[in-house]
């Protein structure tokens, strides 16, 4: 089934590019005809992935009944590299909300400390709304790239008081916010899973009635500059980039949208101590 359908993908692709192959003038002409080369190698891409976000991953876990079978027949479906899609990029929701109320997905530090600059007080399940899970199960398969992103910040953060509506990161809460993403990537990597990736936001142009914050170009950039430094310091592999939408990634030095992320930190073998594992509110159950 699964060969059958990618032969007809691939037909299907090749009878759209033809054209495009083509001048004008030879499209016009009777018997005109081109090639399309599906072995030329033209723009790179980093791979095919996808997201269980805002607690899907609980869901295919068996939250709502799923069976360890059909866990399973769908971890290949997406995961399998010679039966199924093959995906190799696995996207994390990081989470902003205060609850866990329907697909709200929750954030490491739900409360307000007590302001930008009060020891932080975070919070781990070792479970992240069967993300982890899914993280590592990704893993065996041999996933390598883990995109951890977040749709906003905790509402405390921000301009409008709630991750929901927009509204946009204030500017007291910037370092803040860096070091709440690193301690995201801190705790997956505790869990044996090494996040690549790190965006600060998704789709900066929209306000949405779910997770959702806003950037200008320039806004982004200030927050870039305090994501950088932090990153680095950490000793944590990761780059920093803009989800979709008009505003692109940038490079940590120059503060502009030149290109490539933000990349800093050390190597897989950087020798750093593995964090202790947070207290948190007890061991994961599925709802």
């Amino acid at each position: 089934m699964i060969t059958s359908v990618r032969t007809a993908l691939v037909g299907a692709l090749a009878a759209a590019l033809i054209p495009l192959t083509t001048s004008p003038a030879t499209a016009e002409q009777p018997g005109g005809d081109g090639t399309v080369d599906f072995g030329q190698h033209l723009q790179p891409i980093d791979g095919f992935g996808f997201s269980q976000a805002f607690q899907r991953a609980d869901v295919m876990h068996g939250a709502q009944g799923l069976t360890p079978r059909h866990q399973r027949e769908v971890l290949d479906l997406l995961l399998n590299r010679a039966t199924g899609a093959g995906l190799s990029i696995l996207r994390l929701g990081i989470g902003s909300s205060s609850d866990e109320v329907y697909d709200h997905m929750k954030s490491i530090q739900p409360t307000d400390p007590g302001g930008p600059d009060a020891p932080a007080r975070y919070v781990w399940d070792g479970d992240d709304g069967g993300q982890v899970w899914l993280a590592k199960e990704a893993k065996r398969y041999g996933v390598t790239r883990f995109y951890a992103d977040a749709w906003s910040a905790p509402g405390y953060m921000k301009t409008n008081g709630t991750d929901a509506n927009g509204g946009t990161l204030k500017e007291e809460w910037r370092r803040a916010y860096a070091n709440y993403l690193v301690q995201y990537a801190t705790f997956y990597r505790q869990e044996g899973v090494r996040i690549t990736d790190l965006g600060f936001t998704n789709e900066p142009d929209l306000a949405t009635s779910y997770a959702s914050m806003q950037f200008t170009p320039r806004q982004a950039v200030e927050a870039v500059k305090a994501i950088g430094p932090t990153v680095r310091r950490a000793g944590i592999n990761v780059q920093a980039a803009v989800g979709p939408g008009r505003v692109q990634p940038f490079h940590p030095a120059r503060g502009d949208t030149g290109g490539g992320g933000l990349r800093g930190g050390r190597s897989e073998d950087d020798g750093l101590p593995e964090p202790e594992r947070a207290a948190g509110p007890g061991d994961p159950q599925h709802r």
